[in-house]
């Protein structure tokens, strides 16, 4: 199961991987690279990004909405 884990990783972020193999005896290079996103606060700087994009992605969404709306205005009224 964990050289399943391991494989995955390597598999979905395979710059991150570094040519690491998905073998036990790579654990311990597996667990250096666990304890440094853990220090470095990754999963903290994830929600926060994941937040930012959330609220950029509905402000722009609110402006190409009104942008829409104004252009169907205006396309009306040049046809009136």
């Amino acid at each position: 199961f964990i050289e399943a884990q391991f494989g995955h990783f390597v598999r979905e972020w395979p710059a991150e991987a570094g040519g690491l193999d998905a073998t036990l005896a790579s654990a311990e290079d597996f667990f250096h690279k666990l304890r440094k996103i853990v220090e470095d606060g990754l999963p903290r700087y994830v929600e926060r990004f994941r937040t930012l994009l959330r609220e950029h992605s509905d402000q722009n969404l609110t402006l190409l909405a009104t942008k829409l709306d104004q252009e169907r205005k205006a396309i009306r009224e040049g046809m009136e």
